[in-house]
């Protein structure tokens, strides 16, 4: 996103979004934190907020959105995981953090304080029964192949209306953001899979450092060992489900010929 000369270590072009961080240097680089943060592509880093907001509402949600129980669609998780992390204040940690603690990544609130639930299911299923009491057309297109228009006019018709101050562009602006928040999962998702994959290579070692077999290890660490395996194959099919939605929400945000 921006021309970067190596042999100088400096930007020789401006942070495309730099409008959205006035109170930053366009030139600056990962909100100038590079070991807490990481610069996919010269846009917004991946702080540690939104990395809690991933393991605690990214991955679970996407895994619960394509189950065979919910069954959308590659294009329908990408909206639902767009809205989750708008309406959740990414790029607000604070936001983000108090989203987290109440297990609410809608900001659903009742008497105008967001409400709390014990647990990801049950904000989830809070959120569910909202969009198919008030918004069930919606709420179904998500589970097959839809357009950006026909999703707006779903969201958007009788008594409720979603956001009527976008006019018209809600659904394209909450797959924009499904984009840019997918790709930055992508990125935890791999930090994941390497920690896991370290942990397991040092559990297949003895206390001198040299390898030994998986036969040799005790119980508990074998128990660990396939317990890392396991989650590592679970992490596999949620980044091809993230890859899945990002190429669904490419395709639909493509310009009309």
């Amino acid at each position: 996103m921006r021309i970067y000369d190596a042999r100088i270590a400096r930007f020789l072009s401006v942070d495309p979004l730099r409008m959205k961080f006035p109170s930053w240097s366009p030139y600056a680089f990962a909100f100038d934190n590079p070991i807490l943060n990481i610069d996919l592509e010269g846009l917004e880093g991946v702080s540690n907020a939104h990395r809690l907001y991933f393991i605690n509402a990214g991955i679970p949600l996407m895994d619960k959105v394509t189950s065979a129980e919910v069954g959308f669609s590659a294009l329908g998780a990408a909206f639902a995981l767009g809205q989750s992390a708008w309406e959740a204040g990414y790029g607000n940690e604070a936001d983000i953090k108090r989203k987290i603690s109440a297990n609410n990544y809608w900001g659903m609130k009742f008497k105008n304080k967001v409400i709390s639930f014990g647990s990801f299911d049950a904000g989830f299923n809070a959120w569910k029964l909202m969009m198919t009491g008030r918004f069930s057309g919606a709420y179904n297109l998500l589970k097959g192949n839809f357009t950006v228009d026909q999703l707006e006019q779903a969201i958007n018709y009788g008594t409720y209306s979603y956001d009527p101050l976008t006019k018209g562009k809600y659904v394209k602006h909450m797959l924009g953001n499904a984009k840019n928040v997918l790709k930055r999962m992508l990125i935890v998702i791999d930090e994941q899979k390497l920690e896991l994959t370290k942990k397991s290579e040092n559990l297949l070692k003895d206390s001198n450092g040299k390898p030994i077999s998986i036969d040799n290890l005790s119980k508990e660490k074998k128990a660990q060992y396939e317990a890392n395996k396991k989650e590592l194959e679970h992490l596999d099919g949620v980044r091809a489900k993230v890859s899945a939605s990002i190429a669904a929400v490419e395709t639909a945000l493509a310009p009309k010929k």
